[in-house]
């Protein structure tokens, strides 16, 4: 894994902690591939089905529908590998250590000869083929010369030194986080809600990043040991997790006034596929391994700040033919979890600045691979340079990777600066997820295409910065009506809603839908723009039935219209006493918006005659003898009272309208100062 290459080379002298280091660096590990994945029959509601489609989160299987047939959600290549056949090939002797179910292989510790050839004679064993070895070939290339470069060009790829930069409002990611706007973007509400991003990494420490202490952390997984510490444990490398936490900060950090990431709201998973002491291609099996989790546990995007070429003797090195696409084992991980609907961004590597340099999987078919470029918009020195081993355009697109300040985990008031376009990448998957935060519908194609068009260099595209730098903001706000995540909070007797809703276009119109009950209808509340973009109502508490109602909101422009949420099956749910204030958004400084005026108003302003009942609100500066009087539209008075003695400012009345045809009907309130008209619909 690049980037981490300095540290591993500058430590690879504690002899006593290599001594201690997993079996799996020597030698002696195969990838044993299966015929099948056993006798049972692979149909909706056999056995092998159902147990694989409970080995797929519902997440998982929404973000397939996007690209995916909903009735072929799962496929054989989802189902688990055989147990029996591991069961068997761990009697003979093995131990395993990796499990592909994509590829139908595992990957096993085999030290004896004898018990080498005694599982190659099992008759449900395809293949058997070295981790050392080539990409399904049986022995390796001896032809291959490539080897790690010297550690001294390494040291002038990454640049390392103690940080003294001055903070501002976002702290040490000012710079960056301008260059792609999102600050503009926090501004409008719009911080990764809703998104899940899975990291690659060598591990992960986010207890020991201040930024990083809040962050919604879903699920974890470390694949070099088998268990559930991403952390560093007693035989890994000292600095083996302090590179995920830093990318993991730059995405998702949380710490005002410090260290702003880009996509605060979104929620991560994490998965440990590295071992920072020695570089080997069984790597590459805990990275298929890891995608395939990551992928089953619903995330919508997969961030790897990682990549492969050349690998410790005796493993073979890629040469740059091999990187066509879908030929490493990297590049077939991304392809597979693609095309099941996740976002896959690839860091393209920092060989550059010769072309020719990137690693894999930033070669794959369907990644989205990032180079770099200083503060200056121009590209890194370091940063890989494309085309692939097909002739293709890498990267695909570009964002800062040079001298970026960052965390360094365990030290609370340390930063550090370094160079690499593994840095680059987390600001693309946290701007990926803002977009996505914004329009959940998107499938992974789409949204590359909205970041691609809406940066620097578009519609030209090179192999140093591929299509450029993306401006965020400008990416959201020209695609669609984006609305913010809601904000709620009690103002006298009522319950304020507010969203910030932005467009490129004005918004001509937004309207909030309530059911207060499961079997009622959605009553309509327009809301009322302010300026900067907010839009708020107040609901009368009085209102509720119960502690919660059901809300969406719609909004309109000339050309666009748009709900939240965008599934019309999904609800906010508005809890009476709740008070929200998501991040980017303020409380606004206004009073109810009933409260101070004359104007009178009915709510439900649509009612079910089912339920028979409106409720007036009067509001009133003078206690004045009033006269309410309802009628149809060709004037047959229906319901008339006189009030002798309101209420001073607000007075509530209950009207029955069971006993009502369906139609619409005028509410006129009449006093010596006022001559109101009100409508209502009976359906």
């Amino acid at each position: 894994m690049f980037l981490f290459l300095i540290i591993r080379f500058s430590i690879f002298f504690l002899l006593s902690i290599a001594v201690c280091i997993s079996a799996y660096s020597q030698n002696n590990t195969y990838r044993i591939f299966l015929k099948d994945k056993g006798e049972s029959v692979f149909i909706k509601g056999s056995e092998l089905y159902n147990k694989t489609y409970e080995s797929i989160s519902q997440r998982a299987l929404e973000r397939r529908k996007k690209v995916l047939d909903s009735n072929n959600l799962i496929t054989i290549q989802d189902a688990p590998l055989n147990q029996e056949y591991l069961r068997i090939i761990e009697s003979k002797g093995a131990k395993i250590v990796a499990k592909i179910k994509w590829e139908n292989y595992c990957v096993a510790v085999i030290s004896d000869e004898y018990v080498l050839k005694s599982i190659s004679s099992l008759d449900f064993v395809k293949a058997i083929s070295a981790t050392s070895s080539e990409f399904k070939t049986q022995s390796i290339n001896k032809d291959d010369k490539n080897n790690y470069e010297n550690v001294t060009s390494l040291l002038n790829k990454i640049s390392i030194q103690q940080s003294d930069s001055v903070c501002g409002e976002y702290g040490r990611t000012s710079n960056f986080s301008k260059i792609l706007r999102i600050p503009e973007l926090h501004n409008i509400g719009i911080a990764g809600e809703g998104v899940l991003i899975g990291f690659l990494d060598a591990g992960f420490r986010p207890k020991a990043v201040p930024a990083l202490n809040n962050i919604n952390l879903i699920s974890q997984y470390d694949f070099v040991f088998r268990d559930s510490i991403t952390s560093n444990q007693q035989f890994d490398h000292p600095k083996q997790d302090h590179h995920g936490s830093q990318v993991l900060s730059i995405a998702v950090g949380n710490q005002p006034g410090t260290y702003m990431g880009v996509a605060p709201n979104a929620a991560v998973a994490l998965a440990k596929t590295e071992n920072l002491h020695y570089e080997r291609k069984i790597e590459e099996d805990w990275f298929f391994e890891g995608v395939e989790w990551l992928e089953s546990q619903g995330v919508d995007i997969i961030n790897a700040s990682l990549g492969y070429f050349k690998f410790e003797k005796p493993d073979s090195s890629y040469k740059f033919s091999d990187l066509t696409g879908n030929k490493t084992f990297a590049a077939r991980a991304v392809n597979y979890a693609s095309s099941r609907g996740v976002l896959f961004v690839v860091a393209a590597g920092n060989y550059g600045p010769k072309a020719e340099t990137i690693n894999t999987p930033a070669d794959a078919d369907s990644a989205f691979t990032v180079g770099s470029v200083d503060f200056d918009m121009q590209v890194s020195k370091f940063s890989s340079r494309g085309p692939d081993g097909n002739g293709r355009i890498r990267p695909h697109i570009a964002a800062p990777g040079s001298n970026i300040s960052l965390p360094e985990p365990g030290d609370s008031t340390t930063f550090i600066q370094l160079d690499g376009t593994s840095l680059s990448a987390p600001m693309i998957a946290g701007s990926a997820a803002l977009v996505l935060s914004a329009f959940p519908e998107l499938t992974p194609y789409r949204l590359k295409e909205i970041l691609i068009k809406n940066s620097s260099n578009f519609p030209l595209q090179n192999n140093e910065t591929g299509f450029g730098v993306p401006d965020v903001y400008k990416a959201i706000t020209e695609y669609d009506i984006a609305i913010s995540p809601i904000m709620t909070y009690p103002v006298n007797d009522f319950k304020r809603i507010i969203f910030k809703i932005s467009y490129s276009q004005p918004i001509i119109e937004a309207k909030a839908f309530i059911r207060f009950k499961l079997n009622d209808m959605f009553e309509e509340f327009p809301l009322r723009a302010i300026g900067n973009n907010y839009y708020y109502s107040d609901i009368p508490n009085s209102r509720f039935v119960f502690d919660s109602a059901d809300c969406y909101i719609k909004a309109f422009s000339n050309d666009k219209f748009r709900s939240k949420p965008y599934e019309v099956t999904n609800f906010i749910k508005l809890k009476l006493n709740e008070n929200i204030t998501p991040f980017g958004l303020k409380k606004l400084d206004i009073p109810a918006q009933y409260a101070d005026i004359t104007k009178s108003f009915v709510y439900p302003s649509v009612v079910d005659r089912n339920n028979g009942e409106i409720n007036l609100v009067i509001q009133s500066i003078y206690k004045l003898p009033t006269t309410i009087i309802i009628s149809d539209l060709i004037g047959n008075v229906v319901y008339r009272e006189n009030i002798t003695n309101p209420d001073l400012d607000r007075s509530e009345r209950k009207i029955l309208t069971n006993h009502l045809s369906k139609g619409t009907y005028i509410i006129r309130i009449i006093s010596d100062t006022r001559n109101e008209t009100i409508k209502f619909v009976n359906i």
